[in-house]
């Protein structure tokens, strides 16, 4: 299942059940892929509208993995919103 399928999924169950869907942590985990397009990953990062990404790196002595990695952090970060609460030891929202 693809992660935008699994994030409507979530969005229309929130909408069942009453909750915001804003007011959820979106998390997601993946292996980097080959891909090494920075415009393109982004794009796909800021489509979501994920929080917390945990990335598992495909082998950590490949050369240039860490700046690229380094360089996706600095793209997307301007584009997340401010940690939520449950991120930072706040209780969750009922």
């Amino acid at each position: 299942m693809d992660l935008r399928h699994k994030f409507d999924v979530l969005r229309r169950h929130c909408e069942t059940v009453g909750r915001p869907y804003d007011a959820i942590v979106k998390t997601t985990t993946g292996r980097l892929g080959s891909d090494r397009d920075l415009g393109r990953m982004v794009e796909r990062f800021a489509a979501l509208g994920v929080d917390l990404a945990i990335v598992d790196l495909p082998d950590p002595r490949e050369r240039g993995l860490f700046e690229f990695l380094a360089n996706l952090v600095r793209e997307i970060e301007p584009l997340g919103r401010a940690a939520p609460g449950v991120l930072g030891g706040q209780p969750a929202p009922a």
